[in-house]
């Protein structure tokens, strides 16, 4: 019904046009066209295309454009509460502020950057899950994409965890961003992910399907093996909770040695607590009203119900299928990770001082290079800037558009110490954003090649070139003197290219060249016993 609503309103001739100001709305002045409603979606979807959204548009005035739209042709109120649970389910569920959020009518700029969101995952879940046959192999596939494109940062890493839009730019975060980056990815293909919490620190990603709940582990990388034995360099299928419930020993295999055995077992999966993974705005009953306009090209998976029928149960219904009558109220609740960092990124003062530093340090690499953006003629008569080349390359990457993003970094890693003649001496910020785009671009080049041999896994013979081609880069990187940020997680991908083809030995090398105490290094362990037991089975044939 709120769909039917809404596309009526756009549609109506009866709807007043109000003037916008600081202020909020103003007396209405005239009616609103339905080419006018559809002007407005535009120009605000193509004021939060990832490479727009906090270059050349900002969210606050997409928000401004969104509640203009909403007044003159969203149907304001209508159906509010249609995809919610009851008044006592959103009271448990959502005790604090947040509860105003998800039931206000008004717009806020955390959902323009859902929006944002949105228009790039839809891009990445399209090309990592490509190849895949199943929900569960898409699940897979998406998980394993995070682990390789994000690398795990220690939970004391300077940089301050944001949204999972910036964890995908980044490259890196911490175990609760790659978490919300897996949910918002499988969210984007209609699959469910939720938090899994034993008692204690440590937590697992589980995700419901075919009424199974399937486990990964976040920190590590890995999906929780369904066999004891190795069947594969890599986890082909993750264990389900039943199964680990069944057999601790499928839990074990990811212990870190004899004296550092895994923080989960059996018993805690018992007891643990489900938690959903997101924000207000995503269940909020606003969006539900935008995403019903976004039809045709303009589709963008914005709204998730968390409440539904019995034709189409929401996220509630869903998880609950799961589990039967064993999952009472309060065995579950809502992830507070995600209500907590919602925002952040969106509003670097949101940070404190030392983190808010420390983000627009890492934000100004993908704002490289540093050079004439306007004007003309002589020196004189030109224009300065920041030209985004590095954010561009990235977008690029996450898309799968390999070449052309290693080909702009080339660009970005020669062209470091090039710079415009007014610009000297070059000022610090400058050279360091220069700087930190090259040692990107030149570890990502080795990264998206590997990407590239994944997506030749039906063509043998391209797929060893490339891999080939993505170890040497990679080792360049770990050889070279342009920076060891990505050091480890050069280390991973390095060894998870030799294990591909099958050399064990050389992988279980590299990995036991990860430092104790990095965050990788956990990661490693559990692969390098993985291998020795496939390398030793190798050697006994």
């Amino acid at each position: 019904m709120a769909a039917i609503a809404l596309l009526a309103g756009c549609d109506s001739e009866i709807r007043t046009r109000t003037a916008v100001t600081g202020a909020g709305f103003q007396a209405p002045q005239r009616a609103a066209t339905p080419d006018e409603c559809r002007s407005m979606l535009d120009n605000a979807l193509a004021a939060v295309q990832p490479e727009r959204l906090g270059i050349s548009s900002d969210a606050a005035g997409v928000t401004t454009l969104l509640n203009q739209w909403r007044g003159e042709c969203g149907s304001a109120g209508e159906g509010a509460a249609a995809s919610l649970p009851d008044e006592a389910g959103l009271e448990r569920l959502f005790p604090g502020p947040e509860r105003d959020e998800l039931l206000s009518d008004r717009y806020v700029p955390r959902d323009a950057e859902l929006i944002r969101d949105g228009l790039l995952f839809r891009r990445i879940a399209a090309h990592a899950a490509r190849n895949a046959n199943s929900d569960l192999e898409r699940a897979v596939a998406l998980f394993d994409w995070v682990s390789r494109n994000v690398m795990l940062l220690a939970d004391d890493d300077p940089l301050p965890s944001t949204t999972p839009f910036h964890a995908a730019l980044f490259g890196e975060g911490r175990a609760e961003d790659r978490a919300w980056l897996v949910a918002e990815l499988l969210r984007h293909l209609q699959i469910d992910a939720v938090v899994v919490r034993p008692p204690g620190d440590y937590w697992l990603v589980g995700v419901p399907l075919d009424g199974k709940l399937h486990l990964f582990d976040v920190r590590l990388g890995l999906p929780v093996p369904s066999t004891v034995e190795p069947d594969g360099p890599f986890v082909p299928r993750p264990a389900t909770l039943d199964e680990v419930l069944a057999n601790g020993e499928l839990l074990e295999q990811l212990a870190a040695g004899d004296e550092q055995p895994y923080p989960v077992d059996a018993e805690g999966l018992r007891q643990a607590r489900v938690e959903l993974i997101g924000t207000p705005s995503l269940w909020a009953p606003r969006m539900e009203r935008l995403q019903a306009a976004l039809v045709g090209e303009r589709f963008v998976n914005i709204h998730q119900p968390l409440a539904g029928t019995a034709e189409a149960p929401g996220l509630l219904e869903r998880v609950e299928a799961v589990f039967g009558d064993s999952l009472k109220s309060e065995d579950y609740g809502i992830w507070p990770w995600a209500m907590q960092h919602g925002s952040a990124a969106g509003d670097s003062a949101a940070l404190a001082q030392g983190a808010r530093a420390r983000f627009e340090q890492r934000l100004r690499h993908f704002d490289a290079p540093y050079g004439v953006v306007g004007g003309h003629g002589d020196f004189d008569n030109l224009e300065f800037g920041w030209k985004h080349g590095h954010r561009d390359a990235r977008l690029k990457q996450l898309a799968g558009e390999y070449d052309s993003a290693a080909a702009d970094y080339l660009k970005l890693r020669f062209g470091k110490n090039v710079f415009p003649a007014p610009v000297s001496p070059v000022p610090p910020e400058i050279q360091a954003g220069h700087d930190g785009a090259a040692e990107d671009g030149f570890f990502w080049t080795g990264a998206a090649l590997l990407e590239e041999a994944g997506d030749a896994r039906d063509k043998p013979a391209e797929q060893r070139g490339l891999l080939s081609e993505a170890e040497g880069s990679l080792r360049d990187y770990l050889g070279g003197k342009s920076g060891t940020r990505w050091a480890n997680q050069a280390r991973l991908l390095f060894a998870r290219a030799l294990a591909t083809r099958k050399d064990y030995r050389g992988a279980i090398a590299v990995l036991e060249s990860v430092p104790a105490g990095a965050p990788q290094r956990a990661t490693a362990s559990v692969l390098v016993r993985r291998w020795q037991t496939l390398s030793a089975a190798a050697g006994m044939r």
